[in-house]
Formats: structure tokens, C-alpha cells, sequence
């Protein structure tokens, strides 16, 4: 059943973007598994297409960060600090998807979001 649902999301997909099935299994994988995904290649070669297809294909919100060399992951998705005080750990407040309340799906350098 998990395989069917990976294929009809594939097939869907590929209908737009072209030669990146085995890209899309591997991402589908990480969906299903909770996981997160970094898409890296040269410019123009649909990554952010294939994001926003797959969003569209599986009910998705669509939004896209733009890296840039000084730009590090900790920047998107937060850290946990040590509060020394408390002897516990805490998460950061300003982080860009605390600020949009929203929980991430997969980080690629485009983030696919789960629509509420």
C-alpha cells in the first residue's frame, strides 16, 4: 500500500519534471518516514519545480528559502540552548519557521510545508 502511494506520487510528479524518478523515490522515502531532504545542484535543473510539484502532488504548502554561502541550517530550523540556571535545554525563539508557526517536512533549499 506504502509502495502504491509512493509510485501514484512519483508517476504525478514526473508528469511535469523529468528524469529525477529516482530523486523523487528518495524523497517520497523521507516523507513517509518523517524525515527531512537537501536538494543540491547547479542552478536550473528543477529542484525548485520538482519541490513545488510534489507539494501540490501530496496537498502541500509551498515555500522556498534561498541560500546563500553565510546562510547555515541552524539559521532555518533553530537551536537548542543550555540554560545553566534551569540545567535544562530550550529552544530558540527566533528561528524563520517559529516566526510563521510552522513545522517542516522537509528542508531542501525549498521547504515543503503541511497545509493546516
Amino acid at each position: 500500500m506504502i509502495n502504491e502511494l509512493a509510485d501514484r506520487i512519483v508517476d504525478n510528479v514526473s508528469l511535469a519534471v523529468k528524469g529525477k524518478r529516482r530523486e523523487l523515490r528518495m524523497i517520497c522515502a523521507a516523507m513517509l518516514a518523517g524525515g527531512h531532504v537537501l536538494l543540491e545542484d547547479v542552478p536550473g535543473t528543477g529542484k525548485t519545480l520538482l519541490a513545488r510539484t510534489l507539494a501540490k502532488s501530496v496537498d502541500a504548502g509551498f515555500r522556498r528559502i534561498q541560500f546563500t554561502p553565510d546562510l547555515l541550517p541552524s539559521d532555518i530550523t533553530g537551536i537548542n540552548f543550555f540554560n545553566m540556571k534551569q540545567h535544562e535545554f530550550h529552544p530558540d525563539t527566533y528561528t524563520h519557521l517559529r516566526a510563521h508557526e510552522t513545522k517542516a517536512n522537509l528542508l531542501c533549499r525549498l521547504l515543503l510545508e503541511k497545509k493546516k
